[in-house]
């Protein structure tokens, strides 16, 4: 077993091999930056897929990856930088990010995306069990409308019946 010691010497890096005649490796800032940090994964539904943020130099992108290892971790640009209130589709083939005032449905495929979803059924909105319907809070009432629509019912209100 070869024992690894990472020695700090001012701004540079050296790995020293114990008990090993392994050539001596400076690392570079670039180096360091190149790190990458996943956080936050999501599993598809079809558990094919897991949708997480990386991380690198303070720059936080989503990707997806293939849970199988036949495909490369890829970036999903359009699903922007963080998963705060991201959930899957139904079918499990994209990601619902909020929008603005909608969700955007951000396929794992790459291709393009689109706003679905009633107005206003952005950030907190949540599926309904058969991905069918959307639920949020916009002022002081609770909405509910289709996935596949634009429009919305309010079902509760902060005022007494």
């Amino acid at each position: 077993m070869v024992r690894r010691l990472v020695v700090v010497v001012g701004l540079c890096l050296t790995v020293v091999g114990l008990g090993a005649q392994a050539p001596e490796r400076r690392l570079s800032i670039d180096d360091l930056v190149d790190i990458r940090h996943p956080s936050g994964a999501l599993w598809s539904p079809d558990g094919r897929s897991v949708v997480f943020v990386w991380d690198r130099a303070g720059v936080s992108q989503v990707h997806v990856a293939d849970v199988a290892g036949a495909l490369a971790p890829r970036p999903l640009p359009e699903a922007g930088s963080q998963l705060n209130g991201a959930m899957f589709a139904p079918d499990g083939r994209a990601l619902l990010v909020p929008g603005g005032t909608r969700l955007r449905r951000v396929p794992l495929d790459g291709s393009a995306s689109a706003l679905v979803g009633p107005d206003g059924a952005g950030a907190g909105a949540v599926l309904s069990p058969d991905g069918t319907q959307v639920a949020f809070a916009r002022g002081e009432a609770l909405h509910v409308g289709p996935l596949a629509g634009r429009t919305s019912r309010v079902v509760a209100t902060g005022t007494a019946p």
